[in-house]
């Protein structure tokens, strides 16, 4: 599987487990290491693992190295061309990643979720800061 299908299969599954704020970055003008790197979190522990396990058993490759499952605070699922990073909430504020690979062109970014209800209007979840409903006319 090529890394921008890879890439496109572990947000998706990410934002099917409802990971939080998920943001792709192509690192790969920066560094070596990988191609992508994905940021993601969740509220609470369970949901870390749960993020981690639906993307391990729903792609066919094993990652080459996983990191930091027993803990479930920072997950580090190591596909080699895509770094997946699944932080529980206040580990990802106190690593902060984002500002460290500030230099990173940002490939996917969902810190708004868009979904349409009925056809009527759409809700915007905006993260920690409550609900906002639009009404389409």
């Amino acid at each position: 599987m090529s890394a921008k299908k890879l890439l496109k299969k572990i947000v998706t599954l990410s934002d099917d487990k409802k990971a939080e704020n998920i943001v792709a970055m192509d690192v790969s003008s920066i560094t070596s290491l990988s191609e992508y790197f994905v940021v993601c979190s969740a509220s609470n522990l369970i949901q870390v693992k749960a993020i981690a396990d639906n993307i391990k058993d729903n792609i066919d490759e094993h990652p080459w190295k996983t990191e930091g499952y027993e803990n479930g605070t920072w997950i580090i699922l190591d596909y080699v061309d895509i770094v997946v990073h699944i932080f529980l909430d206040e580990t990802r504020e106190y690593y902060d990643l984002e500002r460290i690979w500030f230099d990173a062109k940002v490939v996917k970014s969902i810190w708004i979720k868009i979904k349409l209800i009925l056809m009527i209007g759409a809700l915007i979840q905006v993260p920690k800061k409550g609900l906002v409903i639009i009404v389409l006319t």
